[in-house]
Order: C-alpha cells, then structure tokens, then sequence
C-alpha cells in the first residue's frame, strides 16, 4: 500500500511504495529531499531479520507499468535511493552529498539549512569570479606550490634561454671578430691607385693599368662603399645577423608563450600544463610581441618625445624614449599578458584599454608590479649592469685563462687568436658556446624560477581581478573590424617591417655606390631611389603574400585575429592583394587621411577596401 508523504517546501502530497520506508525521495514537483517514515504514516519500523551472511542477496525486483499505476514512484529502484542519514544540498540544481559540519554546501555555495544563498555568494555570483580580496592570502602559497610541482618546465625554460643566449654570444663574438679582420683584409689586399674615404672607396686606374680590389681587377674608375660598408654586407655577416636575430627573440618569445599558456590555464582554474606548440618560428613572432609591444602601446608618447626632441638635449631626449619603453614593462604587463592569453588581443595594443585596465585594478597593480620588480627585473638588470662594467676583465681572463690554454694543450699552438686559422676559429666558437652554455643555464635556473612563480601570479591576478578587465573573450565571425583595430594592427605590421627596412637600407647604399658611376644621380639620391624600390618590393611581398595565403592575414592581423577578404567573403589572391597594397601607398602619400573615412563608414571601409572592394572582418573563435 502506498505511503502519503508531504512535501515541507512545496506542500505537494505524493505517494510512494511501502519498500521506500526509512529512506528519502525527491519531490517529483520541486526536487527537495524527502524524508518517508520508517513504519509508513507514522507507524513504528518493523525488524528486519538479519540474512544468513553466506547467502546472496537477491535483486529487488522492478515493478511493472501496471504495478505503478498512478504512483510515479513505483519503478523507483530503492537498491540505489539514499538514505535518510545522509545530507543533501537542498538546491535542486546541485543535490550534492554534504558533510553534517558544513554550513555551506561546498559546491554550490547555498546554505543547507535556509536553502538561500549567502550574501557573500550572491556577491560572487555576481561577479562571475572569486572574491578579490582572497587573492593577497593565497597568491604567495598557490604560486610557490605551482612553481613547486612544475619544476620540469623550469627546467626546461633554463634550457631554452641558455641555448638562446648561448647562441647570442657566439653570434655577437662572430661578428665582433669577423668584420674588423674583413675591413683589414680588403685594405691589406687592395692594389694600384685606390683611395679609401669615410663614404666610399675610389678606384682609379692610370695609365691603363688595372687595380685589385677585393680579389677583382678593374681598368675604369669607378665608386665603391666604404670598406666598413662592405665588410657590414658580406654573407657570412648575414648569416650570423640572422642566427643573432632568430634566438635573441626566440629568448623572449619562449618566455611570453609560457607566460601565456601559464596565465590561460589558471583563469580556466586548470592545474597541470598541457603540451602546446612550442614552434621556433611562433616563438619568434612572440618575440617581437615582447620586444616591440611597449613600441606600438606608447607610440603616442614617442609621438611626443619626437617633437621635443628638436627642443631638448639629445640625452635628455633619450631618457625619454627609454622610459617609455621600459614603463609598460612594469605597469601594464600583467594586463598585457592576461590579455595575450585570451582569443582577440587588440586590447593589450591599446593605450586607452590598458590605462582603463590599471585605473579599475589600481592597488593589485602595484602589488603585482612590485613583485614582478623585486623578484625578477633586479636581477637581469644588476648582472647586464655588472657584466657591461667588467665586460673587458671577463673577456681577457677568458682567451688568456680558458680559450688560450686550451687550444694550446690540444694542438700546443703558440699564438694569439687574431694569427689562428679557419680551423681554429671553429674550435673556439665550440669552446665558446660550451662555457657560455654552462654560465647561462647556471643564470637561467635562477631567473627561471621566479619567472615561473610570477607567470602564476599574473595568472592569478587574471582569475581574481579578471571581471574588472576589460578582456574580449569572442567576437562574431565575420563582422567588420572597426578603425581601431584596424590602426593597432597596421603600427603591429610597420614596426615588423623595421628588420627588412634596415636590410633594404643596406641594399641601397651597396646599389648606389656601384651605379653612381653610371647614372648621372647624386649619391645620396641614388639611395633615396634604390631604398623607395626594394622597401616596395618588400612591402609587396610581406602583404601580398601574406594576405593571400592560407591565413588571409599579415602577421599583424593575424596576432589581432583579423583578416582580408573580399566582399563576397573569398579569399584574395596576389594580384588583388597587390592592388590593395598600391592604394594603400596612395593613402599614405596623402598622409594617412582617406583612412579616417573607415572610422564614419557604416561598414568600417577606408580607401583600400572601397577601391578594391575587399573587406577586413574577425576570424571567429575556429579559425583561432
């Protein structure tokens, strides 16, 4: 026979089987704990006789559709329903298992007696995040215990900047040797009728006699570049500019991709880190991220410092521009970086967005700032600073008391480095590169353990204060991309342009010294013009294939998650990607002004766009 049962919270009346006596059911109404007495409407329990400990206990059996009748409650499987001594969460949502000591349920924060929500979490709620101020408690112990458990990624990272840094030093010391012996070695070797200026050198043969000149003979005058040029643009210069290049941002581009990945996986309350792509070439592209972020971010500062510039002393001029650079650094990387860990990061280009950010979050700034001062900046910038000052005692204790008696025990040469060969020079980049490596990962361990340990307080200081932010987390797919983003990401892809703009510059001072004999030009004009035709070449190749290739973006769209295509949503090829480029150089002789259109168009269009009838739209979160 059925047992009536009341509901205490919604005064439903239902009936259950009598097998669910002593136990507790849910409301079929609401979903609160229900408790049905032991003996059935109120009726003492009957004893149960205890089962022979060797026997099975048999399957209850489940009752029929027909056995339930009207009672919902008939093919309810009590082998599984909980029992009375147990504690539930009374919010219907959670029906969690508690403990008889919490006043709270742990899961869902509601009290278990009211059923309410505490003032305290409806707060939180609110906030869609944990309370603010817990976050001075726990960030000196969660950050030390991560760092703690993570200590193969430490180690990792001191690998990485010690091979990095390594390669720096050898590179630097490459160079540092191989342009002065080259200048010396054309001087050395030049003969005939040659004079060597500060800007050129001039070959003028008399007589019909033929000058050598860098292993080539000449019987015509001609102008050449200086030998300090031409040194500076051999290819074994190149090559080791470039080796120079490539693991100096790798350095800083490992340490802000770990830094990225620390911060995401914190805000998503993750505990381990996962595997993520540690490509050379993404690493490389976060270091220009890192190095020429504080560039883009200040740039109406340096706007400033430009114009009183021509008013100010030089040093006083360049005080300036160095706090500029280094004062993003330390007030707006936190932001900076927990920005960088989410999908869309135009923001952290942004200076009105970061000044927003640290006005909102004002005290945990300084907080966080102070530590990332203390326990990481001082240290790099007392060993550059110490280094810099006894640079010339290391170098000298190092070729007379490791480098010479080395290669003296090995091959029992007797000479000073500038007399040794190819050979020799080899074995002294290997020797190099093992010392370098032994003293960097040394220097790396102790900078990679508070680098860790402060990547997890910026992430923390993501999870708490990450509601006053003003993070974007998604953007429709598609939809147009207003002016300025748009802007953020055309300063991102001229301070990129910077590296081939130095090479183009180099190029053009090589082709002007060696047709200025020929082309009735000036010389400085001849490298106006040589300059004005490999930086377009260059330019056309950065955004036309950029723009029409896979990612439809420049690497400056690309990291705001933005890209080109055209009205009819199609990718573009070369030649329309080439032909946006072109009205793009008119909008910049017309100094910029017909790309203000886009801020008042509906559809956010500047010049380029209409003329070629192209669009510049977010990616959309898959595309990420």
């Amino acid at each position: 026979m059925p047992i009536k049962v009341r509901c205490q919270d919604c005064k439903t009346v239902m009936g259950v089987p009598d097998k669910a006596a002593g136990r507790a059911v849910k409301c079929k109404e609401c979903g609160a704990r229900v408790e049905v007495p032991a003996g059935g409407d109120g009726a003492p329990a009957k004893k149960k006789k205890k089962r022979p400990a060797k026997k099975k206990r048999r399957p209850r059996p489940e009752l029929s559709f027909d056995e339930m009748g009207d009672d919902i409650f008939g093919g309810l499987n009590l082998g599984n329903a909980e029992h009375a001594d147990e504690l539930v969460c009374p919010n219907p949502k959670c029906a969690k298992i508690v403990s008889e000591d919490d006043i709270e349920c742990p899961h869902c924060g509601v009290n278990i007696e009211t059923g309410a929500l505490s003032e305290e979490q409806r707060q939180r709620q609110k906030r869609k995040g944990p309370p603010p101020e817990e976050f001075y408690g726990k960030v000196w112990g969660n950050a030390w215990a991560f760092t703690t458990s993570h200590m193969n990624w430490v180690v990792r990272t001191a690998v990485t900047w010690a091979i990095c840094l390594s390669m720096v030093i050898v590179s630097q010391f490459v160079l540092t040797w191989y342009i002065p012996a080259r200048i010396t070695e054309l001087r050395d070797t030049a003969e005939g009728n040659i004079k060597f200026n500060a800007t050129s050198v001039v070959i003028a043969p008399q007589d019909g006699e033929s000058v050598t000149y860098d292993g080539k003979k000449y019987t015509k005058a001609v102008t050449l570049p200086a030998v300090e040029v031409a040194a500076a643009a051999s290819p074994p210069v190149w090559f080791w500019s470039f080796l120079y290049l490539v693991f100096f941002l790798a350095c800083f581009g490992w340490a802000w991709t770990l830094a990225a990945k620390i911060v995401e996986l914190t805000m998503r309350k993750q505990k381990k880190i996962k595997r993520f792509d540690t490509d050379i070439f993404r690493n490389m592209m976060k270091g220009f991220t890192t190095i020429f972020w504080p560039m883009v971010l200040m740039w109406p500062a340096y706007l400033l410092v430009g114009i009183l510039g021509s008013f100010l002393p030089p040093i006083v001029t360049g005080c300036l521009a160095g706090f500029c650079y280094l004062a993003p650094m330390t007030i707006f990387l936190p932001h900076a970086v927990v920005h960088m860990a989410q999908p869309y990061t135009y923001r952290a280009w942004l200076l009105n967005w970061m000044c927003k950010d640290v006005f909102n979050t004002f005290v945990p700034t300084l907080v966080v700032g102070a530590m990332f001062f203390f326990l990481f900046m001082i240290w790099p910038i007392a060993a550059i600073g110490g280094a810099a000052a006894t640079m010339g005692a290391i170098s000298k204790f190092y070729v007379t008391s490791i480098e010479i008696p080395f290669i003296n025990l090995l091959w029992n040469y007797q000479g000073t480095p500038e007399e040794m060969g190819i050979f020799v020079m080899l074995v002294r980049i290997l020797i190099l590169f093992t010392i370098s490596f032994v003293g960097m990962f040394i220097f790396s361990f102790l900078m990679a353990f508070p680098a860790v340990f402060m990547m997890r307080v910026i992430g923390l200081f993501g999870l708490y204060f990450g509601p006053d932010m003003t993070l974007c987390h998604e953007q429709p797919p598609g939809s147009d991309v207003g002016i300025g983003p748009r802007f953020l990401a055309a300063l991102v892809d001229c301070v990129i342009l910077l590296v081939p703009a130095g090479a183009c510059a180099l190029v053009s001072v090589l082709l002007a010294a060696y047709f200025s004999s020929v082309l009735a030009f000036p010389v400085w004009g001849l490298r106006l013009l040589f300059f004005g035709i490999t930086m377009a070449f260059a330019s056309l190749l950065y955004f036309g294939r950029f723009e029409s290739g896979a990612n439809r973006a420049t690497l400056g769209k690309w990291s705001l998650g933005i890209m080109v295509l055209t009205e009819d949503d199609m990718p573009l090829d070369f030649g329309q990607s080439a032909k946006r480029l072109c009205v793009t150089f008119v909008n910049l002789l017309l100094l910029g002004i017909p790309f203000i259109i886009a801020a008042f168009h509906p559809k956010y269009r500047a010049m380029q766009d209409l003329a070629t009838k192209t669009k510049v739209v977010w990616r959309g979160d898959e595309d990420m």
